[in-house]
């Protein structure tokens, strides 16, 4: 019976207690308050311009107002941050700006906005370009035998558009791919590659290229090569043997363009050298397309020239 007593004098007392509470919250929410607040903003530049800082930044608001109406101003999360539109030639963010961008987003006349503590107040802009560069490949590739490049490899589109501060795209002759390491290839090699990341604040109108490795069968050559001599006695001198044989490979849609003219061996000599020594021989010239083997001999004798 006493346990009944006290639940019926609970519920009897219930409507007293939360017609207190409601008095007591409507007196609070009616009452004008004090009220801090941490909110997020987005910081916009103008469109041809870029913001050299983060973006986003972290403030504390104070407002004034009635409690009812503080209860349903904004989050201004980072999700949903305030923005602050920057001008051209501001240099400087200042607490006014903030202050009156709030006030746009707040439609309540009750409410004041009376302080704002923020972290960031010099503002960096730059001007915003586009700039085309070349693609840069970076790559190592190895044959298997008797194989080799058949012609330079072709990298599609073989130009990007960067665009970022002027600062930054200025400096920006050529914008290198991801490394790109292939082994024993025998046949021509078609691949889509990576751009390198693009450098903080620039953005890339792509973020990977085609690439082409043409690959064909290489083939052994030999050609007879006259060897100079350089230096500055090499009028009082001759070489002995007066040619070398070169050993080269070569692919074969190029083997029959390759001819002795197209290289030049060299032997070097100055005034500290001794004569009765026998001189290495160097291939100072030859084409691009070609991989040198073996020269036969690969030393000679230099020889003064007999008198006439």
């Amino acid at each position: 019976m006493k346990l009944e007593f006290n639940k019926r004098s609970i519920i009897s007392y219930l409507p007293f207690v939360v017609l207190a509470i409601l008095f007591w919250a409507s007196t609070i929410l009616t009452k004008q308050n004090t009220h801090s607040k941490e909110i997020w903003m987005e910081l916009i530049p103008p469109k041809d311009m870029v913001l050299l800082d983060s973006n986003l930044v972290r403030a504390n608001l104070t407002l004034e107002g009635i409690g009812f109406n503080l209860l349903f101003i904004s989050t201004f999360n980072k999700k949903k941050p305030l923005q602050i539109f920057l001008d051209k030639e501001e240099k400087y963010l200042s607490k006014e700006k903030i202050i009156l961008q709030i006030k746009k987003k707040i439609f309540k006349h009750s409410l004041q906005v009376t302080d704002v503590i923020f972290p960031v107040t010099k503002i960096k802009l730059d001007h915003k370009i586009t700039k085309t560069v070349p693609v840069d490949l970076k790559s190592i590739v190895g044959y298997e035998k008797n194989f080799g490049l058949k012609s330079s490899p072709e990298i599609i589109p073989g130009d990007i558009k960067i665009t970022g501060p002027k600062s930054v795209v200025d400096t920006i002759k050529t914008w290198a791919t991801q490394p790109l390491v292939i082994e024993r290839a025998k046949q021509t090699i078609n691949i889509v590659v990576k751009l390198k990341d693009p450098y903080k604040y620039t953005t890339l109108n792509l973020s990977e290229v085609n690439v082409n490795i043409p690959v064909e069968n290489y083939s052994g050559k030999k050609l007879s090569i006259p060897v100079r001599i350089d230096g500055p006695q090499k009028e009082r001198f001759e070489v002995f043997p007066s040619h070398v044989e070169v050993s080269v490979k070569v692919g074969l849609s190029k083997y029959d363009f390759v001819h002795p003219g197209d290289f030049a061996a060299s032997v070097y000599l100055n005034e500290k050298m001794i004569l009765n020594e026998k001189f290495p021989v160097s291939i100072v010239k030859k084409p691009s397309n070609v991989t040198i083997q073996y020269l036969n001999p690969d030393f000679v004798d230099v020889l003064p020239k007999l008198k006439k």
